[in-house]
């Protein structure tokens, strides 16, 4: 979508009908259909790199505060909206800036979350819906 894009932003393109609706059609079913592929390929078995790259036990972790950021973001968001009592100077040091600040506050809010709620609850179901041991005979 970026590359794409680049056509758009060069200051010595002209505009034809066909590359305009092309990128108006497809602009936005890019990456999803992109995504799409990759998760298709790795459930086949056919990710080579990708799949194990995506599989490593390292990132177990994090994907596991990944939902539990997906889920606080909007709200951090609505906050520090909420909370601004005048306009803000746009520029790139203080958009960095908002950037860090909310990725950080958006992580550590959802370690605790993930610790305080979600955790407890996924041993809780574990220890209800486990299988009955087997008895010998």
């Amino acid at each position: 979508t970026l590359f794409f894009m680049t056509i758009f932003d060069d200051p010595e393109y002209v505009q034809t009908p066909l590359l305009d609706t092309t990128y108006h059609v497809w602009s936005r079913q890019a990456v999803p259909l992109a995504v799409t592929w990759v998760i298709f390929v790795c459930t086949i078995g056919s990710g080579g790199i990708i799949d194990k790259v995506l599989s490593w036990r390292a990132l177990l972790p994090l994907s596991r505060l990944n939902y539990c950021a997906y889920l606080l973001h909007m709200v951090v968001l609505q906050v520090q909206i909420y909370r601004t009592r005048s306009s803000l100077t746009v520029d790139t040091l203080n958009i960095w800036h908002l950037f860090f600040a909310d990725v950080f506050i958006v992580y550590i809010l959802a370690a605790i979350l993930y610790l305080g709620v979600e955790a407890p609850i996924g041993n809780v179901l574990n220890c209800l819906l486990k299988d009955s041991p087997k008895s010998s005979e």
